[in-house]
């Protein structure tokens, strides 16, 4: 899967990760996940997958209305619903090789949708953080059910690049 390192007559080696890597995994996800979210758009939605879609908005929407102040395990919550809309848009797409090439992505650690938790330090960030990603998952599927994959494309691949760049300046600040 890509996160081993095959050493001749020593095994194997957990690979190493660099920031470059990590962003680099963004990148792909940005036109894969835009890339299932137009998929999605053209061919349609079961009343199932919106569903599922649908419920995760609501759980997240539910959480930050239910939680004056954030916890950590709200925001590890939020990581869960969040990781199950992303799986969830890439898999009702029904490409094979679109979801295991994103299912490969994942193994990268800090890159996959469910990889939230722990990325922030401070809780009020974010709670601003999920309120913005809460507002794209709704306008991810609005794009969806008009069927307009354009609009799916571009939201999905923004809402992707919104994650990257919260997450590239936190990481530069670790670095500083």
């Amino acid at each position: 899967e890509g996160i081993l390192d095959y050493i001749p007559n020593r095994g194997f080696l957990a690979k190493g990760f660099t920031i470059k890597d990590v962003m680099d995994a963004f990148d792909i996800r940005e036109r894969l996940e835009s890339m299932a979210a137009g998929i999605l758009a053209e061919q349609g939605i079961t009343d199932k997958q919106l569903e599922i879609l649908e419920s995760c908005v609501s759980q997240g929407n539910e959480l930050l209305h239910n939680a004056d102040e954030l916890s950590h395990a709200d925001v590890r919550i939020w990581s869960e619903i969040n990781g199950r809309f992303h799986t969830t848009l890439v898999e009702s797409a029904d490409n094979g090789l679109l979801t295991s090439l994103l299912a490969r992505v994942d193994n990268i650690p800090l890159a996959a949708a469910k990889s939230f938790a722990g990325t922030y330090n401070n809780l009020d960030m974010q709670r601003d953080v999920i309120a913005a990603a809460q507002s794209e998952h709704r306008w991810v599927i609005d794009a969806i059910t008009e069927k307009d994959r354009s609009w799916a494309e571009y939201v999905m691949r923004q809402h992707v690049h919104n994650g990257k760049k919260k997450l590239g300046q936190v990481l530069e600040n670790l670095r500083n």
